[in-house]
């Protein structure tokens, strides 16, 4: 049921989603009101609008390069961590689930505070992006080390903390850029 109301919501977003010209989202309001007040602000022609309303965003490339691995890589990690306790389980780990059930989620909190925060410090000398590609790369170096060697304590702790500070990265750092979309292309 709440997928379907998520659902809905994004469809929601998606069909009242508009973009401004660049130059309308840098200036403040005292400089809109004497820009216009002076006639001297310059309105740009509608060809020069990036149009991203409704289904439009489906056409552009540059979005679906940005939510399909996001879309791929959360549910590869979702499905860890609502599983990591069957995990252990299943590599007779189990004495340490609350240990690991416990330092999961606050890696992701302290992972999404250090991403959101890096990343906007650092947007001009490195691409946010860059954040989210080094945490889903060694996500994935940690997936593929799991499969083969799950059975080790110190390989399942690494792992549940890359997919956590993963997570993080995806969730405090995706969202931003997509719903700027406009203004990172």
């Amino acid at each position: 049921m709440c997928a379907v109301i998520v659902a809905v919501f994004n469809l929601i977003g998606i069909f009242c989603l508009t973009s401004q010209p660049p130059e309308y989202n840098r200036m403040s309001e005292n400089e809109m009101t004497n820009a216009i007040s002076d006639n001297s602000l310059e309105v740009s022609s509608p060809e020069h609008i990036l149009e991203l309303k409704g289904f439009g965003l489906f056409k552009n490339l540059d979005y679906h390069l940005i939510v399909w691995p996001f879309v791929i890589c959360a549910g590869i990690e979702l499905l860890f961590i609502y599983n990591v306790t069957t995990f252990l389980k299943s590599y007779k780990l189990e004495a340490n689930d609350v240990f690991l059930t416990v330092i999961g989620p606050l890696t992701g909190s302290i992972s999404k505070m250090y991403n959101g925060f890096v990343s906007d410090w650092t947007m001009k000398k490195c691409p946010r992006v860059t954040y989210v590609i080094l945490a889903n790369t060694l996500q994935l170096f940690m997936i593929c080390i799991c499969i083969f060697a799950g059975d080790s304590l110190v390989v399942m702790i690494l792992t549940v903390l890359c997919i956590y500070n993963a997570n993080g990265a995806n969730f405090s750092i995706v969202p931003p850029m997509i719903s700027k979309f406009s203004s990172y292309f």
